[in-house]
């Protein structure tokens, strides 16, 4: 992450032990700084956050759509049929 002309924020942030020992390992075989970790972490938990919206939700439902088969022929006339002995309902 390229943070050229990008205006920065001073923060705290506390760690445990563990936390902090464990990105310092990751720091020196990534060869990048702790704080740029922390703040590729940050974007992808923002982005992931972003991502999980209405429009995103109704993208994603139609990527699916046609991408999977029950085997029944009949699977979109008689849903309701199927979605009640699915769920074991009379």
């Amino acid at each position: 992450m390229s943070c050229y002309h990008v205006v920065m924020k001073r923060t705290q942030i506390q760690l445990t032990e563990n936390q902090m020992e464990s990105l310092r390992i990751i720091s020196i075989s990534h060869k990048k700084p702790v704080a740029e970790l922390v703040r590729d972490s940050v974007q992808a938990f923002l982005d992931r956050e972003a991502g999980s919206g209405d429009a995103a939700k109704r993208e994603n439902a139609r990527k699916v759509v046609g991408k999977f088969s029950s085997g029944s022929a009949d699977g979109s006339s008689h849903h309701d049929r199927h979605l009640a002995a699915a769920f074991g309902a009379k």
